[in-house]
């Protein structure tokens, strides 16, 4: 679930949820995992699924930020086996900044290796 507790909430696996999840790109992604952590303790709910967030960022219909700041987590550890693909088609895609996809290539690089 993605929401306050007393207002608006949607399901994290549908496709409303995963895009109000994108902002968390915008923060580092240890202190996500940290707070996940944190909420997850306190309120005794489920981990939440970021894997569809990562989708939905390196979906190519979506804005080219979303993309370059996902390629900053996966630069800090969030895991890329599920996203070569994707990772690809991100290295050759010109609307994405030059530094996030030399960054993408190098990640599918170090994968294949």
């Amino acid at each position: 679930m993605v929401g306050r507790p007393g207002g608006p909430v949607l399901r994290a696996d549908a496709p409303a949820g995963v895009i109000a999840l994108l902002p968390l790109l915008d923060r580092k992604l240890v202190e996500v995992r940290d707070d996940v952590s944190a909420a997850v303790t306190l309120h005794r709910c489920s981990p939440l699924a970021l894997e569809p967030m990562m989708d939905a960022a390196l979906d190519d219909r979506v804005s080219r930020e979303w993309a370059e700041k996902a390629i900053k987590w996966f630069e800090s550890g969030f895991p890329t086996v599920w996203y070569l693909d994707a990772l690809a088609r991100v290295a050759g895609d010109r609307r994405v900044a030059q530094r996030a996809r030399q960054t993408a290539s190098r990640l599918v690089a170090q994968a294949a290796s």
